[in-house]
């Protein structure tokens, strides 16, 4: 039997689409600590493919994020989902030079090891197990059996013209 790979491809991404509907993609930015509690307040960044390429929520909740992770957020359900190790958010190396970059996970190869693409550039970078050894730890653990992502709830997202 054929299969229709155009019709199961429409099909795969109208089931992506409903599942993520109401999520944003983005990172956080400036996680601190609220004075005198155990709270932590920010702001979530969600990137966008039009200009100004960002918009920015005020985040506050019980999780102090870094900057470095990429997630996936449903801003009115105060729910996210880590994409960390296989996205990262390049923040803090680039901050200087005014420029941020989205890597994605690109492959493993014997002796060199991981490998990330920045989305939009088509060139890649591998992990330095010096440097990166927290990535590498977590991507080796993935490559030995399935894990689960992090996942939160209860976070409390307030869009911009509201604070």
């Amino acid at each position: 039997a054929e299969v229709d790979a155009q019709e199961l491809i429409r099909v795969l991404a109208n089931a992506c689409n409903r599942a993520m509907d109401g999520c944003v993609f983005g990172h956080f930015e400036g996680v601190t600590k609220m004075r005198f509690g155990n709270a932590f307040s920010g702001v979530f960044r969600v990137a966008s493919v039009a200009r100004p390429f960002y918009r920015m929520v005020k985040y506050e909740g019980r999780e102090a994020f870094s900057p470095e992770e990429a997630f996936i957020v449903n801003l009115e359900e105060g729910r996210c989902l880590a994409l960390s190790p296989l996205i990262l958010w390049r923040y803090r190396e680039r901050q200087a030079a005014g420029e941020e970059m989205c890597e994605g996970i690109d492959k493993y190869e014997e002796g060199k090891g991981y490998s990330y693409v920045v989305f939009g550039e088509q060139k890649s970078r591998y992990l330095s197990p010096e440097e990166d050894q927290e990535l590498v730890t977590q991507l080796e653990e993935m490559r030995k059996s399935d894990c689960e992502l992090g996942s939160y709830e209860g976070l409390k997202f307030t869009q911009r013209e509201d604070w």
